[in-house]
């Protein structure tokens, strides 16, 4: 049985394409399928691997979103190199993906828990009564520091604790204060701070951050609040 050593990990790109400034470009693998964001859109294509052969299976699909003329540059560059991939190697917290010509195309680093420090928008969350994850209505904010996480769930700020061993995540418990707001308001904040705490895991692609429930469902959607 061959062992997709590339399945469940997240990758930002660090080198191969000049990369403008403030520019993210990522590459996530999950269950033969690579997504991410390509400087501008968000895009996905399905790949096979065997050993350290890569290569992907179908085009590259992507969102039609436009942005200035540098992020169009580099992410048609993106895209391209990845049509190219023949095979990589995984060295510590780097992946490199090269040619059939053994050219180096990319160069990506690990996504990890100190990417997860910084501002979070929530975008989304899991509502457990409707069984489906509903965008919010509210200015919903999450801060994350180190060991400590802290924000506005619509009508109440929150604080609690939080830690990560791998791809796992911990947090809570939440301590919120005690403001009462509309009925639509605190039940979207009681759904929200219920997610976090029953978050088990958590799946970075460069701007965007899910958190996982143990079933491996999404619980909260967010995104950094200047990704667009």
């Amino acid at each position: 049985m061959t062992i997709d050593v590339l399945d469940g990990t997240s990758w930002t790109v660090v080198g191969g394409p000049e990369l403008p400034a403030g520019a993210t470009v990522t590459a996530g693998f999950a269950d033969g399928a690579i997504t991410g964001t390509g400087g501008c859109n968000r895009y996905q294509a399905t790949y096979a691997s065997a050993g350290t052969a890569l290569r992907l299976t179908s085009p590259v699909m992507s969102t039609l979103m436009a942005c200035p003329p540098p992020l169009m540059t580099l992410e048609a560059d993106v895209f391209a190199r990845l049509a190219r991939v023949d095979s990589f190697l995984v060295d510590d917290d780097t992946l490199t993906l090269f040619d059939d010509q053994h050219e180096v195309l990319l160069e990506l680093r690990t996504q990890g828990a100190d990417d997860l420090i910084g501002s979070w928008t929530v975008l989304s969350v899991h509502m457990p009564d409707r069984q489906a994850i509903v965008s919010v209505e509210g200015d919903l904010r999450l801060e994350v520091e180190e060991e400590v996480l802290h924000g506005n769930a619509g009508c109440n700020q929150f604080r609690g604790g939080w830690s990560t061993d791998g791809p796992t995540i911990r947090i809570g418990p939440l301590a919120a204060t005690r403001k009462v707001c509309a009925d639509s308001v605190m039940a979207e904040e009681r759904a929200f701070l219920a997610a976090l705490e029953h978050a088990a895991g958590y799946r970075l692609t460069g701007p965007r951050l899910d958190l996982l429930r143990p079933d491996r469902g999404i619980a909260v959607t967010l995104q950094r609040p200047d990704s667009g």
